[in-house]
């Protein structure tokens, strides 16, 4: 019976259970496809996701576990400065991640295939959306921990793809004490100022109720408009007023994808995959980029996606009080158009800091 090897990258995080879920989706992925191999799983934990923790656990699973292929949770911020490792020792690297960060695909190899929800493409078309549907004037609030990604730039790209007058602000919560939240108290002002027509807000977890019954307690939830990603109400408590907020989904094969579920998803695709591979025999890379359908490398000048991944606009109609609300799917969003040369640029526009995985602190 034959035995393929994949070394896991396994990050912590306090909002939830990433690793579990993630393990658990490759071992059901694999097994859905009945084939007599057998998957060997040697993991490596990553804290954070840092890039010196992700390197020293690739250099093991390179030089001492010999695994076949290397999979996990991990940004494209460290995935991008370590794909040329598995270009050398010729292991395939499949990347899992919600997309935070756009993929710098001038760093991409034929040996790294991307397997993403491409979040940094939602704050994108919720910018487009939003200008064509509530007004010219966007603005950006957030704390800081969930700011150091590409979702404010691609927001306001967004924005300007839809109108080139369009005008955007942003608002951002200064770095609270260890083991605080976010004072959601400094962004008012700013908003008070600037009247905007609608509000991007990229809070997660307990912070997300915070600012929402703020918004409440100013009466800005009857004054304009507020789109999130998926996470702005997956972990939200109970308000204190009716609230209607909107806010994107990912669909896989028409089905939509619960957005507490999306790395368990992540490692299903991944299991999915990399039994497909092994069962058609041959090069293992070269199997996997026949069947990979996501972000990946044409040549030299040309990116391609070819995933299953649509995005659409819900409507989140929360009554005060209650832990449940009522959810609508009211349109569907064009995405960012892949293509070589403006990825790039992008990329090379605005480095953003933060090195771990989206929702890994």
């Amino acid at each position: 019976m034959k035995t393929i090897s994949l070394g896991l990258l396994l990050p912590t995080s306090s909002i939830l259970p990433v690793s579990k879920d993630f393990e658990r989706g490759v071992k059901e992925g694999f097994r859905s496809q009945d084939t007599d191999i057998t998957l060997e799983l040697v993991k490596e934990f990553i804290g954070q996701g840092s890039l010196k923790q992700t390197e020293e656990a690739c250099s093991r699973f390179f030089n001492y576990h010999e695994v076949d292929a290397v999979t996990g949770v991990v940004s494209h911020k460290v995935a991008d400065d370590i794909a040329d490792q598995f270009n050398k020792n010729k292991i395939p690297f499949i990347i899992n991640e919600l997309g935070s960060h756009i993929p710098n695909v001038g760093k991409l190899s034929t040996y790294t295939h991307v397997n993403s929800m491409h979040l940094w493409q939602h704050a994108w078309a919720i910018g487009n959306w939003g200008v064509q549907n509530f007004g010219k004037k966007g603005m950006y609030v957030s704390s800081v921990y969930d700011s150091g990604y590409a979702f404010s730039q691609m927001f306001h790209t967004g924005m300007m793809h839809a109108d080139a007058n369009a005008q955007w602000s942003f608002s951002v919560t200064p770095m609270p004490p260890s083991g605080s939240l976010a004072d959601v108290s400094v962004i008012f002002p700013y908003l008070e100022s600037y009247q905007p027509d609608f509000v991007f807000a990229t809070f997660c977890g307990t912070e997300t109720t915070l600012f929402l019954n703020e918004c409440i307690a100013r009466g800005w939830h009857k004054k304009t408009q507020f789109i999130g990603l998926p996470y702005l109400t997956s972990a939200l408590e109970t308000l204190h007023d009716d609230f209607t907020i909107h806010t994107t989904a990912s669909h896989y094969n028409n089905t939509a994808i619960e957005a507490n579920r999306a790395f368990y998803h992540l490692g299903y695709e991944t299991g999915v995959l990399l039994a497909k591979a092994a069962a058609a025999g041959g090069n293992l890379n070269e199997q996997l980029q026949q069947f990979h359908a996501g972000l990946k490398l044409a040549n030299e000048q040309q990116t391609t996606m070819a995933g299953n991944y649509d995005m659409v606009i819900t409507r989140n109609d929360i009554k005060a009080g209650q832990a449940t609300h009522n959810v609508q799917e009211i349109a569907s969003l064009p995405g960012f158009e892949m293509e070589y040369h403006s990825m790039k640029s992008l990329v090379h526009e605005v480095n953003f800091g933060w090195m771990n995985p989206y929702l890994c602190v």
